[in-house]
């Protein structure tokens, strides 16, 4: 990911964020497809609380993408700063970090093409890096690298996504739909309450087995202090069976929000976080 700037007409000039394919696999055929069809998929998506794509482009034989730059901070910077600064965000200001993430993917997941048809799009890359806050208390999903769409061939059961934050559906391989970015948004969610990954196994297996033990919900109930109304909501989006989890992102964001008394405050509080 490069910074940059787009010139048009009379000395207006944008800053943009560019992302290429890394050089060890530009040439990779494989590579290239995911990257076009991050493109198609991106290009489709205008919302608040999700990165704009302004341009898709090749160079040579290189392709990049032109996108909004977003001034502001990974929640995987959030994690970090606050462990150095031994701090914990306030409940009220988690609440809305995840309110607002389930309103971009509730979008994202509700997305339709030119003819009404549903493309059932699925992020399935839920984790601390593909989450921004930027300088005025917005959050951004960011990457729909791998992100999937109706119609779209994949060999059955390959695992696409992020150990750690994979719902227990995606880890082996199935189908996967829109829970399975509330169980990746929940574990986010989680680690940046507790400072700790959901799961911090470093084993494949080790995590395997924690999911079909229900692991994750476990864990999440041990929530308590400041953050025990957290941990119901939590708890039930990081269920092992996806049907047990909220109907939708938009059901999970209904539940965040009545943990955010004042959103207009808890965004005011958010730009003094960043800042």
């Amino acid at each position: 990911m490069y910074e940059g700037r787009f010139d048009s007409l009379a000395g207006v000039s944008t800053r943009v964020a560019i992302k290429v394919i890394h050089p060890d696999f530009a040439n990779e055929n494989g590579f290239q497809e995911l990257f076009i069809q991050e493109a198609r998929i991106s290009a489709r998506l205008e919302h608040l609380n999700v990165v704009r794509v302004q341009q898709f482009n090749r160079e040579a034989s290189l392709y990049y993408l032109v996108m909004e730059y977003i001034d502001g901070v990974t929640f995987r910077k959030i994690v970090s700063a606050c462990r150095r600064h031994n701090q914990r965000l306030p409940l009220t200001l988690l609440a809305e970090l995840g309110r607002q993430a389930c309103e971009g993917l509730h979008y994202a997941h509700a997305l339709t093409d030119e003819s009404g048809q549903a493309l059932r799009l699925v992020h399935r890359d839920m984790k601390p890096s593909n989450l921004m806050l930027n300088v005025q208390g917005v959050v951004k999903v960011l990457d729909f690298g791998i992100s999937y769409a109706q119609g779209q061939q994949e060999s059955r059961g390959s695992v696409k996504g992020t150990w750690g934050y994979m719902a227990p559906e995606q880890a082996e391989g199935e189908p996967v739909g829109p829970a399975a970015d509330l169980y990746g948004l929940a574990s986010v969610l989680y680690e940046v309450a507790t400072l700790e990954p959901l799961f911090p196994e470093t084993d494949n297996t080790a995590i395997r087995r924690e999911l079909v033990a229900d692991g994750g919900a476990r864990r999440a109930a041990g929530l308590g202090g400041p953050y025990a109304d957290l941990a119901g909501v939590l708890v039930r989006a990081l269920q092992r069976d996806p049907h047990a989890r909220y109907r939708s992102a938009e059901a999970m964001a209904r539940a965040l929000s009545q943990l955010v008394p004042d959103p207009m405050l808890a965004r005011d509080e958010l730009v003094r976080k960043v800042a």
